[in-house]
């Protein structure tokens, strides 16, 4: 397993997945979110409740 923690720019990512995938590589890739509009909005969606 490999962890693909770093700039979220560019597509290094798939540059990496896709070396991988051509030399069949037994290696599972991991990353965090890179999408920029689900992590700005992290924080807007949250679950109100009131407690009694």
């Amino acid at each position: 397993m490999s962890l693909l923690l770093g700039e979220i720019h560019s597509d290094w990512r798939e540059v990496i997945a896709d070396g991988i995938q051509k030399k069949n590589l037994p290696v599972y890739l991991s990353s965090p979110n890179t999408s920029h509009e689900d992590s700005d909005d992290c924080g807007e969606r949250r679950t109100q409740f009131s407690v009694s």
